[in-house]
């Protein structure tokens, strides 16, 4: 089966977002299928090589809600291209706010490719507490709605995600969650004493441990 995978992470930058996906194109290539991609890319920025058989790549652009704008309005011309191009059996399509009506476009387009779309938050919340307006929060709401609304099947990562989908009316059957992984190869448990002899731990105390970043 032929796949093409799809998303607006700058893949010159690193992030465990882009771990995520790079690991998704993998495991699909593992289990033999053709997997192309469409990613903003720069082209050799630090050495890192997308891990597609044929990579389209999209302009990169600044963070700013232009920006973001911008990116997402040239990451569609991009994709309408491949789509044509490749014909793909399945498109995987990571879900982001600034480019709401990719999934509806490429479906009125082309009716043929089943598509499954990836959502990992609900954009209007995330747009709220990042300072947005009340106006852009109900564009990005509307737009999540759609994307998920011209899906064949929706992969979330929390069943909190796949509730807030349900009460926005997609039916729960085509909902999914998939949880973020991890590499075990790279993280695996530990005894308790040789945790704490590893890291210089106090083994009598209680530790509470997050993993991940803090931001607004």
């Amino acid at each position: 089966m032929k796949i093409l995978m799809s998303c607006l992470l700058d893949w010159s930058a690193p992030s465990a977002g882009r771990i995520h996906f790079e690991g998704l194109a993998r495991a699909f290539a593992g289990a033999g299928h053709e997997v192309c991609g469409v990613i903003p890319w720069r082209g050799g920025t630090g050495g890192v090589v997308p891990p597609f058989v044929r990579l389209y790549p999209s302009p990169v652009f600044d963070e700013s809600l232009l920006g973001q704008t911008l990116r997402g309005v040239a990451h569609l011309a991009v994709m309408l291209r491949a789509v044509a191009r490749e014909k793909p059996d399945l498109i995987y399509l990571r879900f982001r706010s600034c480019a709401p009506l990719t999934a509806p476009i490429i479906r009125f387009v082309f009716r043929r490719p089943r598509m499954v779309t990836e959502h990992n938050t609900w954009s209007a919340r995330y747009l709220k507490v990042s300072g947005h307006s009340a106006l852009i929060c109900a564009l990005s709401r509307w737009g999540q709605h759609c994307s998920a609304q011209c899906s064949d099947r929706i992969r979330v990562s929390t069943e909190n995600l796949k509730g807030l989908l349900a009460g926005h009316g997609i039916p729960p059957g085509r909902v999914f969650v998939a949880g973020m992984g991890a590499d075990l190869d790279q993280f695996m448990p530990l005894e308790r004493a040789e945790a704490f002899r590893r890291t210089g731990l106090d083994p009598s105390m209680r530790y509470a441990g997050f993993v991940g970043y803090l931001s607004r």
